[in-house]
């Protein structure tokens, strides 16, 4: 399954005390690829920073996140912000160079 064009966010709770969000945009489904559920994912933002793809999978990695997120249709940043507010769950925040 290709997943379709458009703006995303991303989510996916760590531990019992932070969250992650992230956002971004699925590109054409047109590009060549492996078989299985995928899409190229740019514009990527960590809970509302804008990353480059190198800084974004060095943060997965440095922090030691497992690598799947839920992902829904639109960008609802902020409305996960306030989720996390009412859940008392800190946003993970990246570093600026990935590092």
């Amino acid at each position: 399954m290709v997943l379709a064009p458009g703006p995303v966010t991303g989510f996916r709770l760590v531990g019992t005390e932070r969250a992650l969000i992230v956002s971004g945009a699925f590109g054409s489904p047109s590009k060549a690829s492996y078989d299985g559920v995928r899409g190229w994912l740019r514009n990527l933002r960590w809970n509302g920073r804008r990353l480059t793809a190198r800084a974004f999978v060095s943060n997965v990695l440095d922090q030691r996140l497992a690598h799947h997120f839920a992902f829904g249709r639109g960008d609802i940043t902020q409305a996960l912000r306030e989720l996390c507010e009412w859940l008392g769950r800190e946003p993970l925040t990246a570093a600026e160079d990935g590092a």
